[in-house]
């Protein structure tokens, strides 16, 4: 009888550690979201050297990675799951939206990194880009980027 009384002790203790009962159960990862990001971040960057006669195959790039976004799993440990949800939301309707023939335009396009840094933030995850262009634009967050130059944000 002490053996069950331990082992279920023991469910109970890994199921916690495991994050079932804790939201701060070690670093997020959710690589479906950091290869969404970094499609966005690519996408972007091209857009700002003024690739614009790309926006089509950038646009085709974002679409199959927020896809694979929108189809994984949340990870159990997200800081704010309520507001990952409705970010996640958010982005299935703007992607269906230009799917479905929606003007898909630099602008449209530039909004797409800006809906991975809020997922990320909602999430908990660190935002951080290895990149050599200049944005030109205020990313209104406070996330460090790793540059391998300066150049001001």
């Amino acid at each position: 009888m002490k053996a069950i009384a331990r082992i279920s002790l023991m469910i109970v203790t890994l199921s916690l550690m495991n994050g079932c009962g804790s939201r701060d159960a070690g670093t997020v990862e959710w690589p479906e979201l950091q290869a969404f990001d970094v499609a966005a971040e690519r996408a972007e960057a091209r857009l700002d050297a003024g690739h614009t006669d790309e926006l089509i195959p950038l646009f085709e790039q974002i679409r199959q990675t927020a896809f694979a976004l929108l189809e994984s799993d949340v990870p159990h440990n997200v800081l704010n799951r309520a507001q990952v949800d409705s970010r996640l939301d958010d982005l299935r309707e703007f992607v269906n939206e230009l799917s479905a023939g929606g003007a898909v335009t630099a602008d449209n396009l530039r909004a797409f990194h800006a809906i991975a840094e809020d997922l990320m933030d909602a999430a908990g995850m660190p935002h951080v880009h290895d990149h050599d262009h200049d944005h030109g634009h205020d990313h209104g967050h406070d996330h460090d980027h790793d540059h391998d130059h300066d150049h001001d944000h």
